[in-house]
């Protein structure tokens, strides 16, 4: 049985060093989607070659860093008018911190942008740092993401993750499911990526993964590739960027094929 594999390359947007290796992924068959940082510094020049490129697009909603794209929002930043950030917007959202309205703002306005730049509307939609996985974020965007058109999301729910953070990703993940679902809007039916990410990207790694989802007819793989950046924060400078890059691009796409896994877009991988 041929199963279907959604990789997705996030973060395209961000840094046009980032936006090169995602391209280059992509035009060698190893990446069948990005989705889009839409207040990322090149987004705008992205999406205009994503089209040129025929790589399929999705909404990175981005909660957490840069400046927000709806006006003036008061409880999604900080003094210095920029997102809180991965930990600070869960803090203030476990405070009670958070206008939950203004999230609805926020995402109605990355949807707006997404649509100007990508000439469509998005039609998938996962988060930046997994913050749509949140259980108050979830309630309110899984009828919003629906009332727009949205169709799918990702749900990064991983069976064993090897760090806290991504533990308490995937038991938001396993929860945030019924709530999207009960929108109707689906996902995967099984996520690889979590431990995955940066320099414990492998082939081998990934081939264990995917073969630890079982009979699942659907998964997706987040990764993150890119060449480094020589400005931004850590994340996009550092040279983990780059193996994820290699890893995806060293024969990967033939040993996939081999495994008998079809890639996809989302639309044809969802659940």
């Amino acid at each position: 049985m041929q199963r279907t594999l959604v990789v997705t390359a996030d973060d395209l947007g961000v840094h046009p060093a980032r936006d090169r290796g995602i391209f280059l992924a992509h035009a060698q068959g190893a990446v069948s989607q990005a989705s889009l940082l839409v207040n990322g510094i090149s987004a705008a020049c992205a999406a205009r070659q994503a089209r040129a490129r025929g790589l399929s697009l999705g909404l990175h909603l981005n909660l957490t860093e840069g400046r927000p794209c709806s006006a003036s929002p008061r409880t999604l930043v900080g003094a210095d008018g920029l997102l809180r950030g991965k930990f600070g917007f869960r803090l203030a959202l476990a405070a009670e911190q958070i206008d939950l309205g203004e999230v609805v703002g926020e995402t109605t306005a990355q949807l707006a942008a997404f649509e100007r730049l990508c000439g469509h509307p998005a039609s998938h939609v996962d988060g930046h740092q997994h913050v749509h996985v949140l259980p108050e974020v979830a309630a309110v965007l899984a009828p919003l993401l629906a009332e727009a058109g949205v169709r799918t999301t990702r749900i990064p729910h991983e069976a064993q993750p090897t760090i806290a953070f991504h533990h308490a990703v995937s038991a938001a993940a396993a929860t945030a499911r019924a709530t999207f679902a009960q929108a109707g809007i689906g996902s995967s039916q099984t996520f690889v990526g979590l431990n995955l990410m940066g320099m414990s990207a492998s082939a081998d790694g990934l081939l264990s993964a995917l073969a630890g989802c079982g009979a699942a007819a659907s998964t997706e793989y987040m990764c993150h590739p890119g060449f480094p950046a020589t400005e931004g924060d850590i994340f996009n400078q550092s040279p983990a960027r780059r193996h994820e890059l290699q890893v995806l691009t060293d024969g990967l796409r033939e040993q996939l094929r081999e495994s008998g896994y079809a890639l996809v877009a989302f639309g044809a991988g969802r659940s």
